[in-house]
């Protein structure tokens, strides 16, 4: 009796799991030659709570609409800043945002879809766009957005 007394009183001891996650962009299919300088995320039952970070030389937007679906867009202002292997910066695009995913039901659209634009330095005609899929958009358990970077120099 005593064993199950203490169990009870553990398990309510237990912290409740966050209730947002952290949103990262990541893994994307990128050469040796590659940049990414853009990606539109369409969102389906996600409430988007915060944008957390904004990467160096981006613009980064996000809204929810009175429904229940929202929209998640990233540009680089300038190519410099586009995220790439040669750049060394593959995590840049890590920690964007802070949302809420709804519960899911059956036959409702993926909480995330959406594209991002990549092209090879040196050839212009190379653009082209490669949609985003779960390995690329990540979530992580998370209760609020992760400290602030340093600055970058």
């Amino acid at each position: 009796m005593a064993t199950l007394i203490l169990a009870a009183a553990l398990s309510a001891c237990e912290p409740a799991p966050p209730p947002y996650h952290l949103l990262s962009l990541g893994a994307l299919p990128l050469g040796a030659n590659d940049y990414a300088d853009r990606f539109d995320i369409e969102t389906f039952g996600v409430e988007i709570v915060a944008v957390c970070r904004v990467p160096f030389g981006w613009v980064v937007s996000a809204g929810n609409d009175s429904s229940v679906t929202g929209t998640i867009v990233g540009q680089a202002s300038v190519g410099a800043a586009a995220v790439s292997p040669a750049n060394g910066d593959l995590d840049a695009l890590g920690g964007l945002m802070l949302v809420k995913v709804g519960e899911r039901q059956p036959g409702q659209p993926p909480p995330f879809a959406g594209q991002a634009t990549i092209g090879t330095y040196g050839d212009d005609e190379a653009e082209r766009t490669v949609p985003l899929t779960q390995a690329q958009l990540r979530l992580k358990p998370a209760y609020r957005c992760p400290p602030i970077p340093k600055a970058r120099p």
